[in-house]
Parts: structure tokens; C-alpha cells; sequence
């Protein structure tokens, strides 16, 4: 912390309520009164930086993990289309049918998420959905550019005007993948 603003001794009380109202109610910043000064004290630039880093990267991984379990998905299997999404529950029912046919069960009754009726009768199958989940759930690649990006940022403007946004929809035309995102220094 480093002083951002000082009265002088000796002050009127209107002089010292008026400081503190800007230096404090305004500004944010910590009063402290010595036998010389009332002192107004704030981050260093460097703290702030370093206060919305943390805020970015916090932000950042929110948004990541909201992502990461809020895609959707088709696959076509034995001819019928599946309707699928990324959601922990989606995955635990993957592992829950696996499991089952794994145990010697001749089928696991499904039903996606527009309502149609599927057996599995292998773990192939499910492996097959497994793996469309795991690519589609994968945000590895636009969270690792916003890391970068705050990373690489040095003044508090670059970091308040960085919008970090996962709406989008991988594995379409629109999709962010490291091969099609602008270069970190391009200012975007």
C-alpha cells in the first residue's frame, strides 16, 4: 500500500470530514491519522493489477466449469440419433450403463434428451458416446487463451475491457480452438 493523498496538520474538522468523504467514501481508500497527517492509503498499481488478475482467473474457471457442463451434442448410433449434453449427470449415467453392461447385463434401457428410446446392448457403444462427451466437454483451449490473455495484461484498462465469453458452440464454424483464435498480442 502506498499513499494516495495527505492533509497536513493543522486542519479544520470540515477540512478532515471533507478528506475522508473523497479519500474514503469515494475512493476507497484507508485513513490513517498520525501526529503530522491524515494520511489516505491505497493499493499500489501493482496490487491492484495483481487484485484483478486474481478476479480474471476466478472468473475465467466460473465460466470454464459453466461451459464445460452445458454443451450439447448428437451422435447416431445403430441409426438413431441421440440427443446428448455434458452435464455430471449425463456422465454418471454413461458410467452407470457401462457398469451395468460390463456386469453381464443384455441391455441398458436409455432415453436422450429429446425423449428417444435406446438400448445399449455393448460398451463399444457407450465408448462411442464417451468419447463425443469428453471432445465436446473439452474447453481446455478457450480457457487456456483467456489465462493467457490475463496473463499477459499490464495495466488495469486490459483487464476491466477483457469480456471472457464461453456462449459459444464447439466443434461448429464459430468454434474457438487455438488454430483460429486471434494472437494474444493482437489487443482483442
Amino acid at each position: 500500500m502506498e499513499i494516495k493523498a495527505a492533509l497536513n496538520k493543522p486542519f479544520t474538522q470540515k477540512q478532515k470530514l471533507d478528506f475522508i468523504v473523497i479519500q474514503n467514501h469515494n475512493n476507497g481508500y484507508e485513513i490513517k491519522e498520525t501526529e503530522t497527517t491524515l494520511e489516505a492509503w491505497g493499493d499500489t498499481e501493482e496490487e491492484t493489477l495483481k487484485k484483478l488478475k486474481e478476479a480474471k482467473y476466478k472468473e475465467n474457471d466460473q465460466k470454464a466449469q459453466q461451459a464445460r457442463v452445458s454443451q450439447e451434442f448428437t451422435i447416431t448410433l445403430n441409426e438413431t440419433e441421440l440427443h446428448f449434453d455434458t452435464t455430471r449427470e449425463t456422465q454418471q449415467d454413461l458410467l452407470t450403463a457401462k457398469d451395468f453392461l460390463s456386469a453381464g447385463a443384455e441391455k441398458y434401457d436409455w432415453w436422450d434428451n429429446n425423449g428417444t428410446y435406446f438400448a445399449f446392448t455393448s460398451e463399444e457403444e457407450i465408448l462411442q458416446i464417451s468419447a463425443a462427451f469428453m471432445e465436446k466437454a473439452n474447453i481446455y483451449p478457450i480457457w487456456s487463451y483467456y489465462k493467457d490473455l490475463i496473463d499477459k495484461a499490464t495495466t488495469k484498462q486490459e483487464l476491466e475491457g477483457l469480456y471472457i465469453n464461453y456462449n459459444i458452440k464447439l466443434g461448429e464454424q464459430n468454434d474457438i480452438t487455438q488454430q483460429n483464435l486471434p494472437p494474444l498480442d493482437s489487443g482483442q
